[in-house]
C-alpha cells in the first residue's frame, strides 16, 4: 500500500483531497490544525516518516493577517515548504 502525505487537510481542497486519496486504498496522513506538525520546524519535518508520496497544501492564508504580518506569512510559507522539500531528499 502506498503511504500519502497530505499537508493543509483540514481545508476545502485537503478535505476533499483526502476524501479522494482513502478511496483509492491509500494509507493517507495528514498534517493540519488537528494533527500538528509544524512544519516550519526541520527538526520536526524530519521526524515525520517515508512517504511514497507528499502533497503540500498547507499554507497562511487569511488575507487580514497578511497584510499585518507580510513577513510572518511569507517565512512560514516558505519555510514549511523547503523543509517539506528537504525531508524529501533526505528519504530518497
Amino acid at each position: 500500500m502506498k503511504s500519502v502525505l497530505i499537508t493543509g487537510g483540514s481545508g476545502f481542497i485537503g478535505k476533499n483531497l483526502i476524501k479522494s486519496v482513502n478511496k483509492l486504498n491509500f494509507d493517507v496522513f495528514s498534517v493540519n490544525g488537528k494533527a500538528y506538525t509544524d512544519l516550519t520546524d526541520e527538526k520536526e519535518v524530519s521526524k515525520l516518516p517515508k512517504f511514497d508520496i507528499i502533497i503540500h497544501l498547507a499554507a497562511f492564508n487569511y488575507i487580514p493577517s497578511s497584510f499585518d504580518a507580510p513577513i510572518d506569512f511569507y517565512k512560514n510559507n516558505i519555510n514549511s515548504t523547503l523543509n517539506i522539500l528537504e525531508k524529501t531528499k533526505n528519504d530518497k
